[in-house]
């Protein structure tokens, strides 16, 4: 049974990305990760682990710190892209570039809520409703409006499930693109080179 739903209803918590007052810099003895856009890969849909910055925690609430399971979805720029928060990290943050997004899993499938808020119809709907001119934002409250397509569970972990093979399959093409590229220029230069 397939059921539509607002996205309040679906998650226990919508709240913003920790603000810093200046530029996040590493902070010696930090043990608290932060996640900024720079930290997303393959077209964000990857959380780079290995360049996350990490800062002390003790002016941090802890109700700020991630979940395994929390998405993380883009608010300011011209990619609102959502991406579930599934690194086994005792304490990390997301920078307020981000809403972060506490899915029910009684309710939705937190990998499927990701899925489905990265859809065209829904993209076109944070693009018709941002703000801001120069840097476009997607407020708290546009988010707050959106209504979910909520198939089964089993079809939720499907979709899932077919939605990582695509990116990985993705990932695999880039590379072998980038791999040809060069095999193509060094053969090329050789014959400018020889000539």
């Amino acid at each position: 049974m397939v059921t539509k739903r607002n996205i309040k209803t679906v998650v226990s918590s919508i709240f913003s990305g920790y603000s810093f007052r200046k530029r996040v810099t590493p902070e010696p003895g930090g043990e608290l990760r932060v996640i900024q856009m720079k930290d997303l890969s393959n077209r964000y849909s990857a959380i780079k682990a290995d360049t996350l910055t990490t800062v002390l925690s003790r002016k941090i609430n802890p109700s700020s710190f991630l979940q395994p399971g929390d998405i993380l979805f883009i608010a300011k720029g011209a990619h609102n892209f959502a991406i579930v928060f599934e690194l086994n990290l005792p304490k990390a943050i997301a920078s307020s570039a981000f809403f972060v997004l506490r899915p029910d899993p009684e309710k939705i499938v937190p990998g499927y809520l990701a899925w489905y808020l990265n859809q065209s119809a829904v993209q076109q709907f944070f693009l018709n409703n941002a703000s801001g001119s120069h840097m476009p934002n997607v407020a708290k409250t546009t988010l707050e409006r959106v209504t979910v397509i909520i198939p089964s569970e089993d079809i939720q972990h499907k979709i899932v499930s077919i939605d990582k093979l695509v990116k990985k399959e993705e990932l695999l093409l880039r590379k072998i693109m980038q791999k040809k590229q060069r095999v193509v220029t060094q053969a090329l230069m050789k014959i400018v080179e020889t000539k």
